[in-house]
């Protein structure tokens, strides 16, 4: 993806509380070759509980079919 940029900051007195557990991404634009919409998730583990950070960028001016 070119588009997303996702920065996690932590202060550093809780830096030792923080695990990276998983990065995903998804490219789904232009049939899934090029990178132009999509999502990014960051999973964290912070003092033991799972924390998940989702970034997207959809398809805009898309009507619902009702």
């Amino acid at each position: 993806m070119r588009g997303i940029h996702t920065a996690v900051l932590v202060q550093k007195k809780m830096s030792q509380d923080v695990q990276l557990y998983r990065i995903n991404r998804l490219k789904t634009g232009a049939c899934g070759l090029m990178g132009t919409k999509g999502a990014l998730s960051i999973s964290l583990l912070v003092k033991g509980d799972l924390l998940q950070l989702i970034n997207c960028h959809l398809a805009a001016n898309q009507e619902q079919s009702k």
